[in-house]
């Protein structure tokens, strides 16, 4: 029997378990066009004495979950690059439950293709671009995932 892995956390997930570490550690950025302005992002930012997002409740919980988020955030921990998918080694479900779990090809295909999936309906062809050049400025640690979309 295959186990099926969900790509992305639930909310209770990020918010108990990882303590949403990528909202307080992360590089956020936004793309040109994104409604949320760099000057939004440069106040709630955790830099200058910020812990953490300010986007954050008290929960942990991102309070601009909806279309204003900027992609990076509804994206998050992957990247399409090339005709691969990388996965964020700094997201603790990546490193935790995704990296443990796609042993066999058909569990990791079966996360290609719904990873793959997702990024194209969020994501334009301008936008997988901007991201991959900024992916080529980052420091990060990432896991390359390839498979088989069909």
């Amino acid at each position: 029997m295959v186990q099926v892995i969900k790509p992305y956390p639930d909310a209770w997930y990020c918010s108990k378990v990882c303590g949403s570490r990528c909202c307080k550690v992360a590089d956020v950025w936004t793309l040109q066009g994104e409604e949320l302005s760099y000057e939004f992002w440069k106040a709630n930012y955790p830099r200058l004495g910020k812990s953490t997002c300010g986007c954050l409740d008290e929960n942990g919980l991102c309070i601009v979950h909806d279309a204003h988020r900027p992609l990076i955030c509804r994206i998050f921990p992957y990247f399409r690059f090339e005709d691969a998918v990388l996965a964020s080694l700094s997201c603790k479900y990546v490193s935790e439950v995704i990296l443990p779990s796609i042993n066999s090809h058909i569990i990791r295909d079966s996360l290609f293709r719904e990873v793959l999936e997702y990024i194209d309906c969020e994501c334009s062809g301008d936008r997988v671009r901007q991201i991959e050049q900024r992916l080529r400025e980052c420091k990060g640690l990432f896991l390359l995932i390839r498979g088989n979309r069909d």
